[in-house]
């Protein structure tokens, strides 16, 4: 029995840290659909994002 517990509670801790990390990324690529990228210069235009949105080294 507390062996099913302690399973379900792995479970549900699992599923709250997925919820968490995706509510994390989904708010570190919003900046990124109000950038201007030109089709033709993608990794141009996101390298010049970086400073912007992302941490420097």
């Amino acid at each position: 029995m507390t062996d099913d517990r302690a399973a379900q509670g792995l479970d549900r801790l699992a599923a709250f840290s997925d919820g968490v990390f995706a509510i994390a990324i989904t708010l570190l690529v919003l900046p990124l659909a109000d950038a201007e990228i030109d089709p033709g210069h993608v990794g141009e235009s996101l390298a010049a994002l970086a400073p912007r949105g992302l941490p420097s080294r």
